[in-house]
Parts: structure tokens; sequence; C-alpha cells
């Protein structure tokens, strides 16, 4: 800790609440007596001094403290007065990988061929039987054009008006099936229970799509939910898509993988057939740090499967390419976990396989998929075309 922290962490210390004072003691069993009784606004209030009680804990070097609030739920995302958060203030590697999320399946795809769709980008009727491998049957479509991602992008950036008329019919039901969701997901006795609820529940009252792309990153079964039932929050969240144009990403991302044989012929395949466009069909995370990807695509022993790192290649801004890191003042970290540097993928987005390539010493697979721009075209129109 600098010289300044140190000053402004114990300024106006007398002002503080009585359960900061035993975070920045380090007086642990009075932190686990008071802790439960708190609510969740009361744990992660500003105190005076600038700071919460994590960010307290964390300058102090408390690492038991650290570990007892982030499992009560503490939220990770709040800054202090000079505009950082909890990890950022983090000095010794033994207290930041407390903020690192539990092994999970996130940057991670287990049946990668389930998380695309395949199109034809000419428009030739082809022979799906005998032209396309087995693993891409399951949502194979045949389209001049992806209307879908067409209508969906289209609704997105539709003008004020247009977007409201769609938003007034469509937005009240996605939310209630959201929080179905989420209530089936998130137990209450879960410790991120209440930091989801006061999410969701700030999310309906202010309409800030912040809030909901916060709720996504928090460490529960909604991000498993996600992955087979992703219509309610892929449509919230394109309804609000315009607010969201400054963190469009553009660069390289990476996730994991671990593949058999044919689902690598299947890339293979479509490496080789051009006219060929996968579109997303799940809501996946991915990273602007290889590494991140490379510690999910680790093999256990026994694993026969062949490890994949794939790299998104952007080459320009992707609206639905969501940058969770933190941009700028005015755009903050909106990811629970800030070392996992997360861009979060919408279904509907387009690339087309560039590159396959294997690493000589590790025998590790390396896809590189290219971002194909959806066709810009207006609601209506899309509309049209979807219901042709």
């Amino acid at each position: 800790m600098d010289e300044n922290e140190l000053i402004s962490l114990f300024t106006k210390a007398d002002l503080t609440s009585v359960f900061h004072q035993y975070c920045l003691d380090g007086n642990y069993n009075e932190v686990q007596a008071m802790i439960s009784k708190l609510t969740y606004e009361e744990l992660n209030q500003i105190e005076p001094n600038g700071y919460t009680a994590l960010h307290a804990a964390v300058l102090c070097n408390h690492l038991d403290i650290v570990k007892l609030l982030l499992n009560h739920g503490c939220s990770q995302t709040i800054l202090n007065r000079y505009g950082r958060t909890a990890y950022q203030d983090a000095h010794t590697d033994e207290m930041r990988i407390l903020f690192v999320r539990p092994r999970s399946q996130r940057f991670f795809d287990n049946n990668t061929t389930e998380s695309f769709k395949l199109f034809i980008a000419n428009g030739n009727n082809i022979d799906m039987k005998k032209d396309i491998p087995d693993s891409w049957f399951k949502g194979y479509v045949r389209a001049e054009d992806t209307r879908e991602s067409q209508f969906i992008l289209a609704l997105g950036q539709a003008p004020f008006l247009i977007r409201k008329i769609y938003q007034n019919r469509i937005e009240f039901i996605n939310m209630q099936s959201l929080y179905s969701l989420i209530i089936a997901n998130v137990s209450r006795t879960h410790k991120e229970y209440v930091e989801v609820n006061n999410l969701y529940q700030t999310f309906a009252k202010k309409r800030n799509i912040d809030h909901l792309l916060k709720l996504y990153t928090l460490e529960t079964d909604i991000y498993s939910a996600l992955q087979t039932q992703p219509d309610s929050f892929t449509i919230l969240v394109y309804l609000y898509l315009t607010e969201l144009k400054e963190r469009a990403y553009r660069g390289h991302t990476y996730r994991g993988a671990k593949m058999n044989q044919p689902d690598i012929a299947a890339y293979r395949w479509a490496l080789s057939n051009q006219n060929y466009i996968l579109e997303t069909r799940s809501i996946q995370s991915m990273s602007k740090d290889e590494s991140v990807a490379q510690e999910f695509a680790e093999l256990q022993p026994g694993d026969k499967r062949y490890s994949v790192i794939f790299v998104y290649d952007f080459p320009e801004r992707c609206k639905t390419a969501i940058d969770l890191t933190k941009i700028s003042n005015d755009l903050p970290l909106l990811s629970h976990y800030e070392k996992e540097q997360e861009v979060t993928l919408l279904p509907f987005t387009l690339f087309t396989v560039c590159n396959i390539e294997t690493a000589s010493t590790t025998s590790q697979y390396r896809i590189t998929l290219r971002n194909v721009p959806v066709p810009k075209q207006s609601a209506l129109m899309a509309f049209k075309n979807l219901r042709h």
C-alpha cells in the first residue's frame, strides 16, 4: 500500500461503520459474527473514507477476512475513491487468487458443433447427406442470407420509435421468462442470491442493460442454463444494443475447447468450403487474455480428446461482441471477475473458419474464426424477409 492510500484509508476512520473498522483492523471473529446480520447494501457501502469493507481488508492484506467477504457475496465491481476495484488494490498473488472464479465451463466448449448453425452464403442447393459432416446436421439451414441475424440486429439498432413498438410487445414477457430462469437456478441460500436479485430488480426499475450483463458474469448456474435457454436474455440485450455501442469489440478473443476428431473434421470441412458461414446459436464467454482460455483447454489425465483454442478475429468493431472490461471511467468494468478480461458473444453472430493449425510441441489445435458483418437492413425489411 502506498502512502497516499494509507492516508486516505484511515481518513475519517472515526466516521466509518463498526463493521468497516473490524475489516480494517483484521478482527476476523467480529467480522464473522456481524456479516450475516448485514443487508446487501450495508455489506457493500462506500464509507466516508471512500472505501468498502472489501477494499479495506484487501489493502490491509487480511486474507482470511477477504475470503469471508467474498464467500458472502461481496460485490467485486464497486470502485473506491480512486476509481479502483478491490482486485486492483490487491498487491500480492496470494490475495489476487482469491478473486479468481472457481473452475467452471465458462470459457470452454464441450460440444462446439452445438454452438453454431451452418449457412450457405451463396444460396446454392447442396446434398446435405453427401456434403456436410454428420456433426453439422442438427441446426443446418439453407438460406440465401442469414435472415434471423439481420432481423434481430436491425431490431436492436432500429430508430427509437420502432424499437419501442417491439419493446412494449416482447420486453415484459422476456423479463418474466428470465426471472423464472433465475429463480430456478439460484437458490435463496446461494451466496450470490442477494446480488443476483438486486441486479435484476435494478434492471427492471432503471432499464440499464449493464445490470443484466453484471448478473450474467456472477458464478451461478444461470450461465449453464443460458447455454440451453438463451432466448430471454438474448432478446433483452438486443433490445438495448444501442446503449452498448461503445463496448462493441474489435481485436482477438480466445476460448478453450476439447474436441474429438469428427468435430475437428467438421471445422476442416468448413475451412475448405468458404461459401459457408457459421452462426453462433448460444451465448459464449471469450477472453481477451489467451492464458485464461488455455486454462480451460487443459486435458485431464485419461481424456482422449484434443485440446483446442478458438481464436475469434474481429477485424471491425462487432456490436454483438460486448467488451465487459473497463474501457474508461464512463465505461467501467462489468464483469464480476476482472482477471478474466471477458468479452461476451451473443447468438446470431456470423463467422467463417479461416485457419486451422496444430502446435508441434503440444499437438493442440488452433482454430481461427473471422467475424462476418451481418448485412444491414431496416427492421421493417428484415421482418418482411423473415416472414417469407
